[in-house]
């Protein structure tokens, strides 16, 4: 990996001065606030068995198809105060697009220490058009994150978060709102036998065009699941038949609410009938 310090045109200095990363991550490096922010101009790895540490604050621009591949670590952990932002270059980016940044991608990485908390992940084509974070076959955690601006392909679906294969991160006290312009969309989205534990979100559903707050496993505990249809704003409180209170993926719980917000998770606990505090 190479960091230089880079001024880019503009009268701006606070705008202009940046740190441009080129080639993969090999060793052990933190990108210090003082750095940001960081300019991703292609698609890097961070290696197994190295780590990625990022200080609160910080702010990560990809260019256009540029992705994050953590095979080892990743410790980006942001604060209430300062969070770290993981965004398109592009700062005209709008809600209609085809080209922007692909997304992070936790790879079989160090599951038990890698960590976005107070992070925000925005502006983002997903990978494959399929989701702006995907997890496989590992177990990061993602807490108190933002989540937005993710427009899927019309025909795919999509989902803020993928989860694949081996994986059962822990998904807690994030914020992820409704897809734009999504068809058979989700927020969190699990296949190939993942099991998420998915821990006080606050997550938005469409109701209308087939959407789920989650779908394809998972167990829920504590959420606040909510569609706003015809300016009303409707939560899901379904407990779903049966409930599976471990979240061992035996069974295939679906909402009883009308629109539903969940199917075919592993299981739904406590769910709330108000907004989680995310600040906790």
């Amino acid at each position: 990996m190479i960091c230089s310090k880079n001024i880019l045109d503009g009268d701006n200095e606070s705008e202009a001065d940046s740190t441009v990363i080129q080639g993969d991550i090999t060793k052990n490096i933190t990108w210090i606030l003082a750095g940001s922010p960081y300019i991703i101009s292609d698609t890097i790895t961070v290696d197994e068995g190295v780590k990625l540490t990022i200080e609160p604050g910080v702010i990560v621009k990809f260019t256009d198809y540029s992705a994050l591949i953590i095979k080892g670590q990743l410790l980006a952990e942001g604060n209430i105060e300062n969070e770290i932002t993981f965004t398109a270059w592009d700062d005209d980016f709008g809600p209609y697009y085809e080209d922007s940044w692909v997304g992070i991608m936790f790879d079989s990485c160090v599951s038990e220490q890698s960590l976005m908390k107070y992070c925000i992940i925005e502006k983002s084509v997903g990978w494959n058009g399929l989701s702006p974070v995907l997890i496989k076959d590992c177990s990061p955690t993602i807490s108190h994150c933002t989540f937005r601006s993710y427009m899927p392909l019309w025909d795919s679906g999509g989902s803020y978060m993928l989860c694949m294969g081996d994986s059962k991160p822990l998904i807690e006290y994030n914020c992820i709102p409704q897809l734009i312009s999504a068809y058979r969309g989700s927020g969190i989205h699990s296949i190939n036998g993942a099991n998420p534990i998915i821990f006080n979100n606050n997550i938005e559903y469409d109701g209308v065009n087939e959407c789920w707050a989650v779908d394809g496993g998972g167990f829920l505990n504590g959420n606040y699941l909510f569609s706003g249809i015809n300016n009303d704003t409707i939560v899901d409180l379904s407990l779903g038949i049966p409930v599976d209170e471990i979240g061992d993926g035996v069974f295939n719980t679906i909402s009883t609410n009308e629109p539903p917000g969940f199917m075919n998770v592993d299981g739904i606990t406590n769910p709330r009938s108000t907004p989680n505090l995310l600040d906790w």
